[in-house]
């Protein structure tokens, strides 16, 4: 199974669990990406040891476990906003190639 094919299955389920409107449920999923955001931002205070009552709480493989919850939240809202979430990454990873960098825009 390829990665469309299993965001577009888990937000099929996810969306027959819920009694809500698509609209509702594209709005909490929104909510959702947003709440998994944080999670790469708070583990990576644990490998730098950065909060002296935890110590190292987290390791840098943690930190990258959270980064995929965030691009697995946001590919579900892709699939309930969009019906092609496949498109909308490959145009993301084409804006991504094609943007000039500081450096090289200044060249």
């Amino acid at each position: 199974m390829d990665i469309v094919e299993a965001v577009n299955s888990d937000a099929g389920k996810l969306g027959s669990l819920s009694a809500a409107p698509p609209g509702q449920l594209a709005a909490a999923q929104a909510s959702k990406v947003a709440e998994e955001a944080g999670e790469p931002a708070r583990a990576v205070i644990g490998p730098l040891a950065a909060n002296p009552r935890k110590g190292r709480s987290h390791a840098w493989p943690d930190v990258d476990a959270e980064a995929c919850g965030v691009v697995g939240a946001a590919l579900v809202l892709s699939a309930r906003r969009d019906e092609d979430p496949g498109r909308c990454r490959e145009e993301q990873l084409g804006h991504l190639t094609r943007r000039p960098l500081a450096r090289e825009s200044a060249a």
